[in-house]
């Protein structure tokens, strides 16, 4: 009778030992897989972040460039952010 109850408390234990990979490989499937479906749509839309950036570069230039005096300036600007983001 030991046998068998040591035996039902063992293998369950012995069993996940051997699959303890399972699980972060599931993880990773899973995040993996959000990763790719939010990141599908971002490539879709290259043509449009490179329009902004065109807009972008004409924002600074038609209204920020008179108030540029030095590169740290010109990178302060939230639209040179919005340029590297859109590029």
């Amino acid at each position: 009778m030991d046998f068998v109850l040591h035996g039902l408390i063992d293998w369950p234990r012995g069993v996940a030992s051997r699959l303890q990979w399972l699980a972060p490989l599931f993880a990773r499937i899973v995040v993996g897989w959000v990763f790719l479906l939010s990141g599908w749509g971002k490539l879709h839309t290259r043509i449009g972040a490179g329009a902004l950036g065109i807009t972008m570069i004409v924002a600074i230039v038609s209204a920020k460039w008179g108030d540029v005096d030095s590169v740290e300036t010109l990178l302060g600007f939230d639209e040179t952010e919005y340029l590297a983001l859109f590029l």
